[in-house]
C-alpha cells in the first residue's frame, strides 16, 4: 500500500462492498415496511441481484481479496529478494478478510459452522487490520501519522459497528452503521492516496510537517463524514424510487385486496355485512355501525 495504486485498490474494494450494502438494506429495510412483508433482520452479506442462489459477495470478496494479495506480492519482490516487509503485513491484512468470505461461502452451502461464524470473522478481520495499521507507523512523518491514525478511528467503528448488529439484529441503523464505516474506511484510502502519493504531475505535494495543513486534513477527514452520509442518503432515496416505481412497495397488498374483492357478488343484507367485515379486517377500518350499504 506504500503507493498511490496501493491505496486507491482496498480504498475501492470497500466503498464497492459498502455502497453493496447499503442498497441491499434499504431494500430490505422497505420491504419489511409493506403490509405483508417479514420483520426486518440484519443480514452479514447479500446474494446476487440476478440469482438468489449464487453467494455472489461471497465470492467477490474471495477474487477481491485474491487481486489484492497477488498486487503485494509482485510488488513486494525487488531483483528477486523480497525487500518490502510491510507488504507481508498488508498481505495479512488481505487474508484475514479472505477469511470472512470463506466463511460466508461454506454458510451459505450449508457446512455446520457455528451460527454467527461471519460476523465473528467480519469483526476478526476488522480488529486485525486495525491493530496492524496501528503498528506500522513508527518512523513516519507526522501527516502520514494523522491520516493513518483517523484511518484506524474508522477501523475500529467498523468493529464497533459489527457488535452493534449482533446486538441489535432487528435495527436498520445498526446495519447502516457497518456500511457507513465501511465507506467511510473506503473513500479515507483513497484520500490518503492523494495525500503521500499525488499521482498526477503539476499537484503540490502535501507538507508532512506543517501544522496548518495538518489542521487542514483534519477538516477533510470530517468532510468525507458529512459526504458519505449523505450518498447513502441518496443510495437510500434511489432504492425508494426504484421499489415505488416497480411497484414493490404496495401490489402485493393491492393485489390480495383486488383478488378478494372483486370476485363476490353480494345476495342479501347479511352476506353484505359479512362482506364488509371480511374487508374491513383487511384495510385495518373498523366496521360499520350502519345496516346498510
Amino acid at each position: 500500500m506504500g503507493t498511490f495504486a496501493g491505496h486507491i485498490a482496498p480504498g475501492s474494494f470497500f466503498m464497492l462492498a459498502a455502497i453493496w450494502w447499503t442498497i441491499n438494506i434499504f431494500k430490505n429495510f422497505l420491504k419489511a415496511k409493506t403490509k405483508n412483508g417479514k420483520p426486518y433482520r440484519t443480514q452479514p452479506w447479500y446474494p446476487g441481484p440476478f440469482c438468489r442462489d449464487f453467494p455472489f459477495e461471497s465470492v467477490m470478496k474471495l477474487v477481491t481479496v485474491t487481486i489484492g494479495m497477488a498486487g503485494e506480492l509482485t510488488t513486494a519482490f525487488e531483483h528477486g529478494v523480497f525487500e518490502h516487509l510491510v507488504n507481508a503485513q498488508h498481505m495479512t491484512m488481505y487474508f484475514f478478510f479472505g477469511l470472512n468470505g470463506a466463511m460466508d461461502l461454506l454458510r451459505h452451502y450449508n457446512f455446520h459452522l457455528p451460527n454467527g461464524i461471519e460476523a465473528a470473522t467480519g469483526i476478526l478481520a476488522y480488529g486485525i487490520e486495525g491493530f496492524i495499521f496501528y503498528n506500522h507507523l513508527h518512523g513516519r512523518s507526522h501527516m502520514d501519522i494523522q491520516v493513518h491514525m483517523y484511518l484506524f478511528y474508522t477501523i475500529v467503528m467498523c468493529v464497533f459497528s459489527i457488535f452493534l448488529e449482533i446486538w441489535h439484529q432487528d435495527w436498520v441503523l445498526a446495519s447502516l452503521s457497518r456500511a457507513y464505516f465501511t465507506l467511510m474506511q473506503g473513500t479515507w484510502f483513497c484520500q490518503v492516496g492523494f495525500i503521500l502519493y499525488p499521482p498526477f504531475a503539476g499537484m503540490q505535494q502535501w507538507d508532512q510537517t506543517n501544522h496548518e495543513q495538518m489542521m487542514i486534513i483534519t477538516m477533510i477527514y470530517t468532510w468525507h463524514c458529512a459526504v458519505d452520509l449523505v450518498l447513502m442518503l441518496l443510495i437510500g432515496a434511489a432504492v425508494w424510487v426504484w421499489m415505488k416505481s416497480c411497484r414493490l412497495l404496495d401490489q402485493v397488498n393491492y393485489q390480495q385486496l383486488s383478488s378478494e374483492a372483486v370476485l363476490v357478488v353480494p345476495t342479501s343484507k347479511s352476506a353484505n355485512n359479512g362482506i364488509n367485515g371480511h374487508l374491513n379486517r383487511h384495510m385495518q377500518l373498523p366496521e360499520s355501525d350502519s345496516d346498510e350499504v
